[in-house]
């Protein structure tokens, strides 16, 4: 295993990079810095850096052919190399995903879109007209919509424990709690990414539990 910080990854294909970039700008609403190579067992994933005040350390864009890494220079610029091998190897356990579960994973992330639009039109349509008999239509429309977000929900948390296993297994339990017992530079976070990392990240010693009953 190792990180390299220097010049384009010369084999990332002109697709990965590009949905890459715009991911960057859409998302973090900032330019990319550099991009580097982790590499492992022969193979190189093009990581590109970038900072950002976000609490993300890096995350995996899983559309790209191959997939690539952005990573948070702002937060990771410390950090020692056992830090940045459980962050690139969480990361490469979203990649490695078996490609049915990512089919079912973006699946759901449609499900997410949609349960929002049913929700978001329904309660739209309950305010603008207060009066309105509250009908089985209105109802079970709302019950969709909360199913599909709480199934979007599901499938994220499942898609963020095989990541954290994949960390567990390349550095061992004790490092692994070790680096989890850090705070990487993390400023105070909002509700909303308070109640975010409550929902989608299981606890580390969970993990930990975990791995001890499926290895």
């Amino acid at each position: 295993m190792s990180l390299k910080i220097e010049g384009r990854k010369k084999d990332v294909s002109i697709v990965s990079d590009i949905v890459t970039r715009i991911f960057v700008l859409l998302s973090y609403r900032t330019s990319i810095e550099s991009v580097g190579n982790y590499e492992k067992d022969g193979q190189s994933t093009a990581v590109y850096w970038i900072s950002t005040d976000s609490d993300m350390l890096a995350q995996a864009t899983l559309l790209g052919l191959p997939g690539t890494i952005i990573a948070n220079k702002r937060r990771l610029s410390g950090a020692d190399p056992v830090d940045i091998q459980v962050v690139m190897e969480h990361e490469l356990g979203h990649l490695s995903v078996n490609p049915i579960f990512k089919g079912i994973y973006i699946g759901s992330l449609i499900n997410f879109a949609v349960g929002l639009y049913l929700i978001w039109h329904i309660v739209g349509a309950v305010l603008s007209s207060p009066t309105a008999i509250i009908n089985e239509t209105i109802v079970s429309g709302a019950l969709v919509g909360l199913l599909l977000i709480v199934l979007f929900g599901i499938s994220v948390r499942l898609d963020e424990i095989h990541a954290e296993l994949c960390a567990v297994r390349e550095v061992g339990e004790e490092e692994y709690l070790k680096v989890k017992e850090k705070d990487f530079g993390e400023t105070e976070l909002s509700i909303l990414s308070k109640i975010r990392m409550k929902i989608m990240y299981p606890k580390p010693r969970n993990v930990v539990r975990l791995h001890n009953l499926i290895k």
